[in-house]
């Protein structure tokens, strides 16, 4: 049997707690530096669209919103709108568009939306740009024809 002293065992039970509390304060911080926000899901074979339902098989005019870690995916921006109406003040989370020109996702806050005469997947025409410059200028070279 050992025996220690009253000095050692208290050193002892002091460097334990102290490790404890290090491990705390470790896992905590860890936890606070992951992402504060949700990245987009890219648009996988066999998604289909929220609103409408139809299968998603243009992924560069896709649009996507991520609330209370379910994901909400839409072929077409007039799909997430009409989406957004229907459900108005039930969503808390952030909505992500393709940019057109580049085909990748941003943030719908930070994209101008046009109405153009490219034909999409339910027919708007209705195109995210990161660039608002870009935007207006594709959208006068592409007037929609439909009556607004």
């Amino acid at each position: 049997m050992l025996i220690y002293c009253p000095a050692c065992l208290a050193r002892k039970e002091l460097l334990r707690t102290f490790t404890i509390g290090v491990c705390l304060c470790l896992g905590m911080w860890t936890l606070s530096c992951g992402p504060s926000e949700s990245e987009p899901v890219d648009i996988e074979s066999g998604d289909a669209c929220s609103f409408c339902q139809m299968p998603i098989t243009q992924p560069a005019f896709a649009s996507e919103i991520i609330s209370d870690g379910k994901v909400y995916k839409f072929d077409d921006l007039a799909c997430l709108n009409a989406f957004k109406t229907k459900r108005r003040g039930t969503l808390h989370g952030t909505t992500y568009v393709k940019d057109f020109a580049s085909k990748h996702w941003m943030r719908f806050e930070a994209a101008t939306i046009v109405t153009t005469d490219v034909p999409t997947p339910m027919g708007s025409g209705m195109l995210a740009f990161a660039n608002a410059v870009s935007a207006n200028a594709f959208a006068k070279a592409h007037p929609s024809k439909k009556a607004m």
